[in-house]
């Protein structure tokens, strides 16, 4: 069978290619006592994680996993997802995240598509997923442990080139990830996304966001969504942290650890913000360390923006639009800008072009009059970047391993939204 086929260019804005992908563009550089993830109990520094993903990408290749093979993963937000991931990308091979709760249809169809080659699962799901993987090398957040050296000594995993020894080259225009959809529409839908796809959106959402290593935001998005991955690869880009929390459920207790951990950040889909809004006490609480909040995933009604925007007087409120097929985020609407604009979807995000299209593909016209709508469609295109020449539209990967029926976005994703500002 032939390696997997794919026409992703590197949309990496204003850098050269360089060797390593996503895990040594989060990872490099970084100190290795600084604290990258916080859990209930439990802590993580950057040398922990660049010392589990090296050790999981050697267990993969020791495993008889190759550049371009699937691995799913089906685990709740933590180390063991973060090292699951990191790990794979580091082997060269394609990571599939999986929620924990998906059905046992929808979880048959992606095996059958994917031809995984391995999987981490957690062990609490190990008895439901494992009838499914036909045997396929199998590795539970029981065995991390076993895989992992000592831990890395002081700058020891700066030096990027002597710990990756013996593992495949990993470049830009490499494929990373399969992000499948809800199937809300019928059947999952797989995106394919490449290393040089998600550095280039991290690099734009930092730049708008203005994140530096000194924030610290609140994850309550799973790491599987498009959404929450995005949060793992900005914060982890800048050296930041990420709180992880499993309770949403209990938002009383989110907000006591925002305050406790004294986040910078929080970021959420519309129900997020309508739980604490309506079934928390958020407005009656001060979070003197946040300073901006993330909406997205859905349309939030300005009048909970509003009231957001009184409970949280001293954050700066980004409103934000994306799609799974853009890696994650194609537009924001500026905090400055909620009562002038409010509904819109806002602004590209810095290397993002957006354009209405009628149904021809033609652009249309801005509409002067209040008595007056068109409808269209939103067309987006990487700007700023090295691209492969291909006709607009055309598929961005043609099979996996000699599987055509694979799904295919096209380069101008279109969807039915509102429109963006000038």
């Amino acid at each position: 069978m032939s390696e997997i086929q794919s026409e992703i260019a590197p949309t990496r804005l204003h850098h050269s290619a360089r060797p390593g992908g996503v895990p040594r563009y989060l990872l490099e550089g970084k100190v290795p006592e600084r604290a990258a993830l916080l859990m209930i109990g439990e802590e993580r520094s950057y040398g922990d994680l660049t010392a589990a993903s090296i050790a999981v990408a050697r267990w993969l290749v020791g495993s008889g996993g190759r550049k371009g093979d699937r691995a799913l993963i089906v685990a709740e937000n933590g180390y063991f997802w973060v090292a699951a991931y990191l790990g794979t990308l580091s082997a060269g091979m394609v990571a599939v995240p999986l929620p924990p709760t998906i059905d046992d249809e929808d979880l048959s169809y992606v095996i059958e598509y994917t031809e995984p080659r391995a999987a981490f699962v957690e062990r609490r799901l190990v008895r439901r997923v494992g009838n499914h993987l036909g045997g396929i090398p199998l590795l539970t957040d029981a065995l991390i442990p076993s895989l992992l050296p000592t831990p890395f000594a002081d700058g020891e995993n700066r030096r990027w080139d002597a710990v990756d020894a013996g593992l495949p080259p990993v470049v830009e225009s490499d494929l990373a990830s399969l992000l499948f959809t809800s199937g809300s529409t019928g059947r999952p839908r797989g995106v394919m996304l490449s290393h040089g796809n998600i550095i280039a959106n991290a690099d734009s959402i930092i730049a708008f966001l203005g994140l530096t290593g000194k924030d610290r935001v609140m994850a309550v998005l799973p790491f599987h969504y498009c959404f929450g991955t995005s949060l793992l690869h900005t914060h982890l880009r800048v050296g930041g942290t990420l709180v992880i929390e499993r309770r949403f459920m209990y938002p009383e207790k989110v907000l006591e650890r925002m305050r406790e951990t004294k986040c910078t950040g929080f970021a959420g889909v519309p129900s997020h913000y309508q739980v604490l809004l309506r079934r928390s006490s958020l407005k009656k609480m001060s979070f003197p360390h946040l300073r901006y909040v993330q909406q997205a995933g859905g349309h939030l009604a300005p009048a909970y923006i509003r009231e957001l925007r009184e409970a949280l007087p001293s954050a700066q409120i980004f409103i934000m639009y994306g799609q799974t097929e853009a890696t994650a985020r194609l537009a924001y609407l500026p905090p400055d800008m909620i009562d002038a604009k409010a509904g819109s979807i806002g602004k590209a995000i810095p290397g993002v072009e957006l354009r209405i299209v009628n149904e021809a593909g033609q652009p249309i016209r801005p509409v002067r009059s209040a008595r007056s709508s068109q409808k269209g469609k939103i067309s987006q295109r990487v700007t700023g970047a090295r691209r492969k020449r291909r006709p607009r539209g055309s598929a961005m990967v043609s099979s996996i391993r000699g599987i055509s029926r694979l799904w295919t976005t096209t380069a101008s994703s279109l969807l039915s939204v509102g429109r963006p500002i000038s």
